[in-house]
């Protein structure tokens, strides 16, 4: 992300505004926020059963519709970037945070619940001593997104 040039200046040309006309027509139709509401707070909740159960202390925050989590430890880089390693693995884009749509099925999120407890199990076990050499394979993750220029 460094290297590129990313703008929205043509999102204001009639692509953008017929874009934003479609879409909230589909959500007025459709009553999308209800489904996404109940998907993040599923999601919410079960980040915080499963962390229970492996005595991970985490917190949640964020929107409903963009539900995120935090290790709360001095190696939260390292886990988050961890997460994202060990799900990529598994063929699941992922990190700390959730952009809920309606495309979330329950058995989607039921996958990728199913995938996370383990990564979970074994974040647990590095914060009570597992040695945590090469554990991951590439670069941390950057800390946050900011302007380049």
């Amino acid at each position: 992300a460094e290297e590129s040039f990313i703008s929205s200046t043509f999102w204001t040309d009639r692509l953008g505004s017929a874009a934003a006309l479609a879409t909230l027509e589909v959500m007025g139709r459709e009553q999308t926020w209800k489904s996404i509401v109940a998907t993040g707070l599923t999601i919410t909740h079960a980040w915080q059963r499963i962390a229970g159960e492996f005595g991970l202390k985490l917190r949640t925050n964020g929107l409903t519709s963009i539900p995120q989590f935090r290790i709360d430890s001095p190696r939260e880089r390292l886990y988050k970037t961890y997460i994202s390693q060990e799900m990529l693995r598994v063929g699941i884009l992922a990190s700390n945070r959730i952009y809920i749509c309606t495309e979330h099925t329950p058995a989607i999120v039921d996958q990728y619940l199913g995938e996370l407890a383990p990564i979970f199990g074994r974040i647990a076990e590095m914060e009570d001593g597992r040695s945590i050499e090469n554990v991951i394979e590439g670069e941390l993750c950057q800390t946050g997104f900011k302007r380049l220029n």
